[in-house]
This record gives C-alpha cells, sequence and structure tokens, in this order.
C-alpha cells in the first residue's frame, strides 16, 4: 500500500499564498475571482475632433522642434488599453497619431519592426524617403513605412505638415517583438519604382517576392478617388476600396488593413460588426455614426474608432462622405479569429 501523507492541520490562506509565491504559482480561482471583481473596462468608441485637436497642433509647434523631438508625434489615447508595458493604444493591436512637421524640418532616419502608414491630413511639399524611394506627401495620399524598412521625413515646401501616423506597435509590445534601430541607414534593399506596378492587372515579370507588405510605398488619394468613384455600390448606397498589395491582392501592410468608403447622402449603412477594431480617419465630407448606443457627430479629418464587437452604420450629410479606415482584419483573418455580421436593411 502506498505511503499516505500524514494528516496535518488546515493552513492559512497566508501560508498558503506565501507558499505558492515561493514555487511561482497562482491559484487559478482566485485569479478568475479577481477579473470577476475588477472586469477591464468595456471598449467605447472614441472621437477626436480636428477643431478641438488644431489648437493643441499648433501649441506643439510652438513649444518644441521636430529635432528636439526627433518625431514631433501627439499619440491618441484610448485609457481602456492601459498597459504597464506599452503606452495607451487607440485600439488593443493599433497605435493612432498625430505627426507635425514644419517647413524646412526633418525627422531622420530610423527603422523598427513595428509596421506603420501615414495619412496626410494638411499640407504639402513634404517627402517620406522609404528605404531609399522617395514619397511625395500630398493632403489624402497613404504612405507606407512597413516593418524594419528605414524612413525619414523631410518638408521642404511651406505651410504646416499634418498626418495621421497609424501603427500596429501594441501588437508587438504583447509579443516583446519591437526592436528600434536609428540611422544612419544601411542594408537598403533593392527595390522597384512604384511605376512599375502602375497598370492595373499587370505586374513586373519576375519580381513578385515572399514580403508580406505592398511594394507600392505611396498610394495617391488622387488614384484612390477615382477608382472608388468607379467602384459599384454595395445595396445600402456605399462604396468601398481595399487598399492592397498588388503582388498579391491582399493587404497592403503585413497586420494592418485598409479601406476608402464612400458614404450615400441621408442614408444610413447597413449596420455591421465585427471582431476587427477599426479607427476612422474623416478624409472628406461631414456625417454621423451610430456606434453601439453612441452618436458621433463628424467632420473632415475628425478620428473615431469603431471597437470590436461593435454595432456601427454611417450616415453622410454632405455628398463628398468619405472615410480612411485603418483595422487589423488582416491580423485576425490570418489567426482564424476574423468574425463579421451584417443586419439586414
Amino acid at each position: 500500500m502506498d505511503d499516505v501523507p500524514a494528516a496535518r492541520g488546515k493552513p492559512t490562506l497566508e501560508e498558503f499564498h506565501a507558499a505558492m509565491k515561493q514555487a511561482g504559482v497562482a491559484a487559478l480561482w482566485e485569479t478568475h475571482a479577481a477579473q470577476a471583481a475588477n472586469p477591464r473596462p468595456k471598449d467605447l468608441p472614441l472621437h477626436w475632433r480636428w477643431s478641438d485637436l488644431q489648437p493643441l497642433i499648433d501649441m506643439t509647434t510652438r513649444i518644441v522642434t521636430a529635432a528636439e523631438a526627433d518625431r514631433r508625434v501627439l499619440t491618441l489615447q484610448n485609457p481602456a488599453h492601459e498597459r504597464a508595458s506599452a503606452p495607451r493604444s487607440i485600439a488593443p493591436n493599433l497605435t493612432g497619431a498625430l505627426q507635425i512637421l514644419m517647413p524646412g524640418e526633418m525627422a531622420p532616419p530610423h527603422r523598427h519592426t513595428p509596421g506603420a502608414l501615414r495619412f496626410v491630413l494638411e499640407g504639402s511639399g513634404a517627402r517620406t524617403v522609404v528605404d531609399g524611394k522617395s514619397c511625395v506627401m500630398e493632403e489624402g495620399d497613404m504612405i507606407l513605412t512597413p516593418g524594419w524598412s528605414w524612413h525619414e521625413h523631410v518638408h521642404e515646401g511651406r505651410g504646416r505638415m499634418v498626418w495621421f501616423d497609424g501603427l500596429d506597435a501594441p501588437l508587438h509590445a504583447h509579443l516583446t517583438s519591437g526592436v528600434f534601430e536609428p540611422g544612419p541607414v544601411h542594408d537598403v534593399p533593392p527595390l522597384e519604382p512604384d511605376a512599375a506596378y502602375q497598370a492595373a492587372g499587370l505586374l513586373p515579370e519576375g519580381q513578385m517576392t515572399d514580403r508580406p507588405y505592398s511594394p507600392v510605398f505611396r498610394y495617391p488619394w488622387h488614384a484612390a478617388k477615382m477608382a472608388l468613384s468607379s467602384a459599384p455600390r454595395a445595396r445600402d448606397g456605399s462604396k468601398r476600396l481595399r487598399y492592397v498589395n498588388p503582388e498579391t491582392a491582399g493587404a497592403a501592410m503585413n497586420f494592418i488593413d485598409c479601406f476608402l468608403v464612400a458614404l450615400p447622402t441621408g442614408a444610413a449603412t447597413r449596420p455591421t460588426r465585427s471582431s476587427a477594431d477599426a479607427v476612422c480617419v474623416v478624409a472628406e465630407g461631414t456625417g454621423t455614426s451610430l456606434i453601439g448606443e453612441t452618436l458621433v457627430t463628424w467632420e473632415r479629418r475628425d478620428i473615431f474608432t469603431i471597437p470590436h464587437g461593435t454595432w456601427a452604420s454611417h450616415t453622410a450629410s454632405s455628398k463628398d462622405a468619405t472615410l480612411f479606415v485603418m483595422t487589423d482584419r488582416d491580423l485576425m483573418a490570418r489567426l482564424g479569429m476574423l468574425r463579421d455580421d451584417v443586419k439586414d436593411a
């Protein structure tokens, strides 16, 4: 017969916790009880009005130079996503920010594992240089700076430049895969010119690679608007355009998916919800969005979020209402976790 430990008195909770701490373990039932008593705050839609941001942007240019700040960036913070390991983010896997560059300023080259995009809100005359490829920045343009690509910003024009920065930095913080390297630039990969991919349905032979991002770094606003105007309308009258990698027809960036959405005037779009989070930048026009129980009234250059699992519909109050939408849909799809629902009209 196996030896049975001699019966002992019931230990105190203090003794139990001390023994667990020494052994490096935790009681699951206590962890669950603590989570139930202190649930994570529900993710609510947030709205940053351009009219509120303008004075702060102006103040920022007067209080710090681009050289002093390295990057003059204002991060949009969502209090529901505060973590000890990373700054507040706009969504669980996404960072949203505003970057400001004044005439004659530059932001020096660096690279990092998180991927980033730039959607230009205001100004012209600046350039983003990505792995040696110079990308002009005009209002409405989207510029990619894929993960681990060298990039710098130079403003040789007149007037203030402001753009929306979108990154997958929170994902890298969670995976502890974030790596940063300052310039000088070295080991730049050979790249084809963007012009090689401009003809629809045609690709340069022998140039396809296994890189997880688009070889095109600049998506001009005028080309996107022209394509959007020719796109077919959905049942609710909206038009939707995806920014794609021309080599794969998939998402333009690794982990980040981007869309341009034109809204019908005066009629609400069909309510949708997704397991992916979305950040909307108002490219043109005015309108409202019903996100869960929150009504967001927006105008050009405003920014608002659509949390995952939340029903959302949009109504334009002007004929040109267009949203630039950044999501983590591609990440969720590749993990087998993407779910979309649509309510019938």
